[in-house]
């Protein structure tokens, strides 16, 4: 559940939802999204009375949105999956997941939508971080993960192959089952290597039919992005789409799980650089 402080803020957007929802065209739908991470109270105990060591209160983010399903879909439906395009780029910018509340409206109805609070009982930071980053240090950096994600948002085009590419890795990173990590990341790799590979933009539209690329034509690709933007995996293309195939056809048996934890970190950390060295380009073309 959300803490008691993003109910009362995202409660209190109800007067702008009203004023917003009685000018929004029927069959269009509106957010308004609160991006707010849970306070953190750190305590000790001396002589048997809690002293309080730190009260950490990080900024908040609202963003908002209006999207024309264009009558191929429901508003409603379609306004939760930008809720969700939004907090997959938020915790691409962070790196960690970012818990979201927000108000959905259509014309006639409106409804309150919280994701992301199963797992916020570990908070955001590491504990090594917050012994050593100030509360002025902490804030700046928060707000610096806003700060990109927003610029990220006005850049990168719905269903553009960078945006199929953030979307399918992190898919992944929100999956329970590793093994979906896994997948979620090599997918990513896969779309952003046969756009490469096609001379696709990372910013032009999906195509409607995924080119297909010979195994080791796809591990080339795949090593070129590792070689530019995560060079510490470069040449592990090959390894990492036979994983892909025997968790996808395990006609040999399922791989063990100790071999699926070894495989989803790095390639987790290395499409996230992928991604992050993409969306500089992308940035630094504007």
């Amino acid at each position: 559940m959300p803490d008691t402080e993003t109910i009362a803020v995202v409660s209190d957007l109800v007067p702008e939802v009203m004023e917003s929802k009685a000018k929004l065209q029927p069959g269009w739908a509106g957010i308004i999204l609160i991006a707010s991470i849970p306070p953190l109270r750190i305590t000790t105990t001396e002589e048997g009375k809690e002293v309080l060591l730190r009260d950490l209160h990080y900024p908040r983010w609202k963003y908002k949105l209006v999207i024309d399903p264009a009558g191929q879909q429901d508003p409603i439906p379609a306004a939760g999956q930008e809720i969700d395009r939004v907090r997959y780029y938020l915790a691409l910018a962070a790196g960690h997941r970012i818990p979201v509340g927000a108000y959905v409206y259509t014309h006639t109805s409106h409804a309150p939508v919280y994701r992301g609070w199963d797992d916020m009982f570990l908070g955001v930071f590491d504990p090594f971080e917050i012994e050593r980053l100030t509360d002025d240090q902490i804030y700046a950096t928060v707000q610096s993960w806003y700060s990109l994600t927003e610029n990220w948002l006005a850049i990168v085009p719905r269903n553009s192959v960078l945006d199929v590419a953030i979307e399918a890795r992190m898919r992944g990173f929100f999956a329970a089952d590793r093994r979906d990590g896994f997948i979620g990341a090599y997918a990513c790799l896969e779309s952003l290597a046969k756009g490469q590979a096609t001379r696709t933009g990372w910013l032009d539209p999906l195509p409607a039919k995924s080119p297909w690329l010979t195994g080791q034509r796809l591990d080339w690709a795949i090593d070129g992005l590792l070689g530019n933007w995560a060079k510490e995996q470069a040449g592990s293309a090959r390894s990492w789409r036979k994983a892909r195939t025997k968790m996808i056809h395990p006609i040999t048996g399922p791989p063990v799980e100790q071999e699926v934890w070894n495989l989803v970190r790095p390639i987790m950390s290395a499409s996230r650089g992928v991604l992050l060295g993409i969306l500089s380009e992308a940035m630094s073309a504007r």
